[in-house]
């Protein structure tokens, strides 16, 4: 009883996954057009990507427009200069992703006189430097340096302090430290004094020292 029950648990569950391999083979079959057309459509959304970035990097570019206000604008070299000098800075101090690198300063004012631009405002800047920065061809701001860890100051290391006794100079009273060396030459009388102890004190400190 036991053995047939236990084979009916597994065919039952061996049932339930052939149906849910079924399933999911049948959905992968409805969804590979779907996967195949975007497959495409992505390679051809890369191929026109780079047609237009070789075009805006070596052409004219059809997409792009100056602002308005400066669009007919007509001034002196001289004043178109100084002009273009000041609305750079504006659209730089605007812009701190902009890395101002002179080769993507060279980028941005290529890109506008091959677009027929002689006179730029910080709005024009800006157009511009969208346009390339979103096909890639701006230079990215290298990676900031590591600032290294200091180093620990290396602990010195202290000497290990002499075995001996502390105790008062015989000659001036004043306080001093006797060295084993010292301590071991000392007759009872000079240990007395030295340490100032009485006879027992004398007694106690010879017999654990």
């Amino acid at each position: 009883m036991y053995a047939e029950s236990e084979r009916n648990r597994l065919s039952s569950r061996e049932y339930r996954e052939f149906v849910e391999a079924e399933e999911k083979r049948e959905q992968e079959e409805r969804e590979r057009p779907l996967r195949e057309a975007e497959r495409q459509l992505n390679e051809t959304a890369n191929q026109l990507a780079q047609v237009m970035r070789e075009r805006i990097q070596s052409g004219r570019d059809n997409e792009f427009s100056p602002d308005a206000a400066v669009a007919k604008a007509t001034m002196s070299t001289a004043d178109a200069s100084r002009f273009n000098t000041e609305q750079v800075r504006v659209f730089a101090a605007n812009n701190p992703d902009f890395y101002p690198s002179e080769g993507n300063r060279e980028i941005l004012f290529s890109y506008l006189l091959r677009n027929g631009i002689q006179i730029a405002n910080a709005e024009t800047f800006q157009r511009a430097f969208q346009r390339l920065r979103d096909y890639g061809l701006l230079e990215s701001a290298p990676a900031p340096e590591p600032i290294p860890e200091p180093e620990p100051e290396p602990t010195p290391e202290l000497e290990p302090a002499p075995n001996g006794m502390q105790g008062f100079d015989l000659a001036t009273g004043e306080s001093r430290f006797y060295t084993d060396y010292e301590v071991n030459r000392m007759g009872a009388e000079q240990f007395r004094r030295a340490f100032r102890m009485t006879a027992s004190d004398q007694r106690l400190a010879r017999k654990s020292w």
